[in-house]
């Protein structure tokens, strides 16, 4: 009795689950050394502009580590990214479906953050 199933077609249909499985994971190790990286060089100032916004520090699965929280009915993001092309420091605020965003080098003082944190936040909160 012949099988119908193609053990051929199985088996590179396995291969290639393995090959996605394989990318997924040089996508998660290599973000995660952006991100290793990126508390080395900005620890400080993500800490500094966090405790001066009261907001939380967390590290998801991208190449970036930021601070999130509000200010009054404003949901603020600062995020610090790097991975291929010009790493850059990412304010965004966002109220209902209007949002700002403002980008700066990674190298910004934390006091100039944290105004134009404020500024944006005065312009949705208007």
């Amino acid at each position: 009795m012949s099988s119908w199933i193609d053990e051929s077609l199985i088996l590179s249909e396995l291969v290639g689950a393995l090959v996605l499985l394989a990318i997924g994971w040089v996508i998660v190790l290599k973000n995660q050394l952006w991100q290793h990286w990126l508390r080395q060089r900005y620890q400080e100032p993500l800490v500094a502009v966090a405790s001066a916004l009261g907001l939380t520090s967390r590290s998801g699965w991208k190449a970036r580590i930021e601070a999130r929280g509000r200010r009054g009915a404003v949901r603020v993001s600062v995020q610090w990214r790097a991975g291929v092309g010009p790493h850059k420091l990412l304010v965004k605020a966002r109220r209902n479906l209007r949002t700002r965003r403002w980008v700066g080098t990674p190298d910004a003082p934390p006091a100039r953050v944290c105004t134009e944190v404020e500024r944006l936040v005065a312009e949705l909160s208007s």
